[in-house]
């Protein structure tokens, strides 16, 4: 039997490891779209008056809403397992590598 700081702690990571996965995607899925469209880079600028700042600011609020929201989520549901949290983070951190370094490969190597 589980005492209630286990299931409270385990809810804290999956509400963060969760939130990371989602604000690493953002960046990256950003960082090409910043890349890719004038238009998404000239919005951020517009909106943020850097799109760095924009993409990171983004990201921050982004982290903070998942975090509130999931950790809520896996308290009410009494979730202990954190592996699928972890795995996620794990898996979205290699696509976003991934997904950045084949960018800018593909932008030195062949434009």
């Amino acid at each position: 039997m589980e005492n209630n700081n286990t299931r409270i702690d385990a809810a804290r990571v999956i509400g963060i490891t969760t939130a990371a996965a989602l604000s690493i995607v953002w960046i990256a899925a950003s960082t090409i779209g910043t890349e890719v469209s004038a238009p998404f880079k000239a919005f951020l600028k517009g909106a943020f008056t850097h799109h760095w700042i924009g993409k990171g600011g983004i990201a921050i609020i982004l982290f903070f809403v998942v975090t509130f929201v999931m950790t809520l989520v896996a308290r009410r549901s009494q979730h202990t397992n954190v592996a699928p949290a972890l795995l996620f983070m794990l898996w979205a951190s290699v696509f976003a590598s991934v997904a950045i370094i084949g960018l800018y490969g593909y932008i030195d190597f062949f434009k």
